[in-house]
């Protein structure tokens, strides 16, 4: 592909994307429907005898999505339970077959939460699958450093568990947590959940009925229910980064600007939603980096750069949600990236960097998180890199630029592009994207690597656009404008590098007078 064509392609996906900005200023992302809520939701309508034209939708949804094949983006956990889920609630014969591939891959989940999740799980299945028999679930233990979806969760386990004498307290905090849209911090599965265990008290609570009214306006065309009713503060912040990385110019991002720094919450930090008060790190670190080059917004970046910082582990990686829980790789990378662009922030940021060199795995990739694209957390740390103010740890970081280099070009196919496991036939868009736009990243780049790739970036390229994004880990859910922002981002790193062109930013300072 020329750098004419290179240049076309570019142009026309920033056009498309700026006129897809409201004219509130954010951009609307969408999330498709998903099995696994459908279900939930299908349990939840016939236990309360929700009566229209919603739940006849949503039985129409969870019947066409049993009889065709899973999503190959699926994995065995989230296709088995998803599809249990849905035939209990459909009324339809459960087999010991379909429970027994549900029990084995409880028992191979891999993560640090996993014991979380899998007594979560248990606890969930016992109360929406009783005719099988389930492993008794312990108690179900937040732990302390529980973000807020794990805490109304476990609150509405407690609840489900509790004698009729002992409701009224974990109802009344269920009840109180209850957004003004009905939700529970905009999350479809805790919104089920909760309102599970708040009509086992009393099913005419009238959070029962905002919560009922929040489900059903979240019902897609498909007649079934997504993960989130949205996430369009991080849609926001990560196509305004993009944007501006590409070269457009800050004054035509003026209404995405605002409507972040109005978003901003009082801690610092931002929600991945207008409706979520529970502030996460990749949020953060993408939106207080966007503000950061947008004059007028110096002061709501200064503070998410504090924020950032003081959630920085002991360890020196950062956590997604709360200090003190596990860090993470592509978390502690965006973090580094933004922090490198203010001064007064050196240690900290030598800090980060030490913490993920001893992240690396030996084939130079890293663990995944919250994206189950295998260059995902390499594009993350390469760019970090890339921003890498002089007199940081140079020698630290030009090793873990070498592992990641040698990471993607073994990972890289025959033909040019990625795909997400080896073996797969067909290369990911969203793959492709995160390695080139990292490769675009080096001091060095593999000028011959990036151009193999550029055919399957092209607009009408043959990649398939499968989505990426996890939540809850390790399930997939689709949000489709991703893809296309991740496109202009590999098209825009490709352009640097075959250009030969490269814009820097200069940052500001938080160090204090």
């Amino acid at each position: 592909m020329s750098t004419e064509t290179l240049s076309s392609e570019i142009e026309g996906a920033q056009t498309k994307l700026v006129s897809a900005l409201g004219d509130d200023g954010r951009w609307r992302g969408g999330c498709r429907s998903r099995l696994f809520e459908s279900g939930l939701t299908l349990h939840l309508f016939r236990r309360l005898n929700v009566q229209g034209a919603a739940p006849r939708k949503l039985a129409a949804y969870c019947r066409e999505a049993l009889a065709a094949p899973a999503p190959r983006w699926q994995g065995a956990l989230e296709r088995d339970l998803a599809r249990l889920i849905a035939t209990s609630a459909l009324g339809l014969p459960v087999t010991s077959e379909q429970a027994d591939r549900v029990k084995a891959a409880l028992g191979g989940l891999e993560h640090h939460s996993r014991k979380r999740k899998h007594d979560f799980f248990l606890a969930l299945l016992a109360e929406l699958v009783p005719q099988v028999s389930w492993s008794p679930a312990r108690a179900f233990d937040p732990g302390p450093y529980a973000h807020q979806w794990i805490t109304l969760i476990a609150t509405s386990l407690r609840l489900l568990a509790a004698d009729d004498a002992d409701k009224a307290v974990p109802a009344a905090e269920l009840t109180k947590a209850q957004g003004p849209d009905g939700s529970w911090q905009c999350h479809v599965p805790a919104t089920v959940i909760a309102l599970l265990a708040l009509s086992t008290q009393d099913r005419n609570n009238p959070a029962v009925r905002s919560g009922l009214a929040f489900l059903v306006a979240q019902q897609r065309a498909d007649g079934g229910l997504p993960f989130i009713a949205d996430e369009d503060t991080w849609v926001t912040g990560l196509t305004t980064l993009t944007l501006l990385d590409s070269g457009l110019p800050p004054t035509l991002l003026a209404g995405a600007a605002r409507y972040l720094a109005d978003q901003q919450l009082p801690s610092g930090g931002w929600g991945y939603s207008e409706t979520v008060d529970q502030s996460d790190i990749d949020d953060t670190a993408v939106i207080t980096l966007a503000l950061s080059r947008v004059p007028g917004h110096e002061r709501a970046a200064e503070r998410g750069a504090w924020h950032l910082l003081s959630l920085q582990n002991d360890d020196g990686g950062f956590p997604t949600f709360v200090r003190g829980a596990p860090s993470e790789v592509e978390i502690t990378a965006k973090c580094l990236r933004t922090l490198g662009a203010f001064t007064g922030t050196a240690s900290a940021v030598a800090r980060g960097w030490r913490w993920l060199a001893g992240k690396q795995r030996p084939d130079g990739g890293f663990s995944h998180e919250w994206s189950r694209s295998p260059a995902f957390p390499v594009l993350h740390v390469l760019r970090a890199a890339a921003d890498l103010p002089p007199g940081y740890p140079e020698q630290v970081v030009s090793e873990i630029r070498g592992g990641c280099l040698r990471f993607l070009r073994d990972t890289a196919g025959s033909g040019g592009g990625w795909r997400y496991h080896r073996d797969e036939s067909e290369v990911s868009l969203m793959v492709t994207s995160h390695a080139v736009a990292a490769l675009g990243s080096l001091p060095d780049p593999p000028v011959e690597l990036i151009e193999e790739a550029l055919p399957w970036l092209s607009e009408q390229g043959p990649a398939v656009a499968d989505p990426d994004s996890l939540g809850p880990r390790p399930f997939v859910y689709d949000v489709p404008i991703l893809a296309r922002v991740y496109r202009l981002a590999a098209l825009t790193s490709a352009h640097q590098v075959l250009a030969g062109t490269e814009a820097r930013y200069s940052g500001f300072s938080l160090e204090r007078a």
